[in-house]
């Protein structure tokens, strides 16, 4: 998380009658295409203590740690030869949750409370009379209503109604405006699934003219879209999951960076 004190740790166990290791280390922010590439050559022997690397966390971001190339070799250094490499190692930055200011009034709950046509049709314990339409299944019917009125009258269940919401943003290329525009997300998006209550997260990324979308509902969800959002924002799925959508919103927040004040 930003600003969280994080190391890489880095060490080596030799195996044989060459007791020095010299590997070469390279970290890369994968959150940025033309990401800084860290470099560092370290000799430690067998058995010492590892070596712990800060990781920069002033800015949300992706990061991978890779091991160019390991040698083993003796005292004198007059023989090496090349050992195994360890896979690259992943550590992502995440945002602070920040909250928008002013604080955007949250969804009515009390839409969840009332009863709407079950879309998947079925039974359930609560249900409507209406007259009969072209369609309706005749197990529907209502027979002893019908039998008063002299019309066909069916029963049509009802489920409680779903709150749907979204919350829109631009990536930016900026790292302190993103840092923001992503702790924000953070807050209300935890805030929303707190409350139950399911959305679609649209954005845009400058230059391509597309929209990308993502839908939450379980709490796990929210970590691996910050994931993407940080790694691959232009995901093909997520802007054909957006062109599809067609549900109804009943709420929406439009999320804008907020720049820190700077103390002189």
């Amino acid at each position: 998380m930003i600003g969280r004190e994080t190391f890489w740790k880095t060490g080596v166990t030799a195996h044989g009658v060459l007791p020095v290791v010299k590997w070469k280390i390279a970290v890369v922010n994968c959150s940025n295409p033309g990401g800084v590439k860290k470099e560092a050559r370290v000799v430690r022997a067998s058995g010492k203590d590892p070596v712990l690397w800060a990781v920069d966390t002033t800015h949300c971001g992706i990061f991978q740690c890779t091991v160019e190339s390991v040698w083993g070799c003796d005292l004198l250094g007059l023989f090496r030869f090349r050992m195994k490499r360890p896979l690259p190692v992943t550590l992502a930055v995440l945002p602070q949750p920040e909250c928008p200011k002013p604080v955007p009034q949250m969804p009515d709950l009390a839409l969840s409370r009332s009863m709407v046509p079950k879309r998947d049709g079925g039974s359930a314990e609560d249900y409507e009379l209406r007259e009969y339409r072209p369609g309706d299944p005749m197990r529907m019917v209502h027979w002893k209503r019908s039998a008063q009125t002299g019309d066909l009258i069916v029963r049509e269940p009802l489920e409680p109604r779903s709150i749907y919401a979204s919350l829109s943003f631009s990536i930016s290329p900026d790292a302190e405006e993103m840092d923001s525009v992503l702790g924000q997300l953070y807050w209300l998006s935890r805030r929303l699934l707190r409350l139950g209550v399911r959305h679609l997260i649209v954005w845009s990324c400058a230059g391509d003219g597309k929209k990308y979308a993502a839908q939450l509902e379980l709490g796990e969800d929210l970590e691996q879209l910050l994931l993407l959002l940080l790694h691959a924002p232009a995901d093909e799925t997520c802007a054909k999951r957006a062109q599809t959508f067609t549900g109804q919103v009943d709420w929406h927040y439009e999320i804008r960076p907020r720049r820190k004040e700077r103390t002189e």
